[in-house]
């Protein structure tokens, strides 16, 4: 079955950015690169989620409560 695929538009000035950080790297093209970009930055949030997940199936204690918010701040889902 094929894959089916959507468009992301980035500004101009980052596309050539990430044209000139392929061309150092072993990825064909900028989109390649994205990809596994992309993908490495999904598995360390599931990654972290779990971790969360653990704590919180603990007794929670005022401290881990405190970790926990900081940890959703970094990852970006608390502002």
């Amino acid at each position: 079955m094929r894959k089916k695929y959507k468009t992301i538009s980035i500004p101009e000035p980052l596309y050539k950015q990430l044209e000139e950080l392929v061309k150092e790297t072993g990825f064909r093209t900028a989109t390649e690169y994205i990809l596994f970009v992309v993908r490495r930055s999904l598995a360390e949030i599931e990654k972290e989620k779990e971790k969360l997940m653990t704590v919180l199936s603990k007794k929670d204690s005022q401290k881990k409560i405190k970790e926990i918010k900081t940890r959703l701040k970094r990852l970006g889902y608390l502002a």
